[in-house]
């Protein structure tokens, strides 16, 4: 939680307070979840919202994460359905090898 209260000079902003909050979750890896709210309630209140926010951002990030490896899962175990794939044993010509297309079936000498 970001804190800059602490390095704030007196002055006009002496009785202001800070109730802006900032939360993260994993911070600086590539699955990092930032929320930022500005302080309009109480601190308390907003640092409530906040991680609230977060765990709802989290639960969400997991559940597609979750699906994805599913998908992934199911793709692997079921392949791309090629008719190669389905029937290895067929030849995907329909000609057979030693005549060529241009031949009629029977020829007549």
């Amino acid at each position: 939680m970001g804190d800059n209260a602490r390095r704030r000079r007196g002055g006009q902003h002496v009785n202001k307070t800070e109730s802006a909050v900032r939360l993260w979750y994993k911070k600086d890896t590539p699955e990092q979840i930032e929320i930022k709210l500005p302080g309009r309630a109480q601190p308390a209140q907003e640092y409530d919202r906040a991680m609230r926010i977060l765990r709802s951002r989290v639960y969400e990030f997991q559940q597609q994460k979750l699906h994805r490896e599913r998908a992934d899962a199911r793709r692997s175990q079921i392949g791309s359905g090629d008719r190669s794939e389905r029937h290895p044993h067929l030849q995907l010509s329909a000609e057979p090898a030693d005549r060529s297309p241009d031949q009629p079936d029977s020829v007549s000498a």
